[in-house]
C-alpha cells in the first residue's frame, strides 16, 4: 500500500501542496500507531503489544481492540 501513495492534487504540484499531502500522511500514520500498527519496511503490521495504552482500546470509533 505505501509503496501505490500518490499525492493527488486539483493543480501543479508545489512544495506547499506537497507538504499539506505529508501532513495529512503524518497525521494517518500518528493515528494508525496510536490503534498499534506499525511500518516494517514496506508493510503495515498490526500488533496488538504495540499500542500506546498497553490494554484494551473500548469505544474507539466503534472498534474494540
Amino acid at each position: 500500500y505505501l509503496d501505490d501513495l500518490r499525492v493527488w492534487t486539483d493543480g501543479p504540484i508545489t512544495s506547499e501542496t506537497l507538504e499539506i499531502h505529508w501532513q495529512v500522511v503524518k497525521l494517518v500514520l500518528a493515528e494508525l500507531t496510536h490503534l498499534g500498527f506499525y511500518i516494517n519496511g514496506d508493510k503495515l503490521i498490526f500488533e496488538a503489544s504495540k499500542i500506546p495504552t498497553g490494554g484494551m482500546i473500548t469505544g474507539y470509533n466503534g472498534i474494540r481492540v
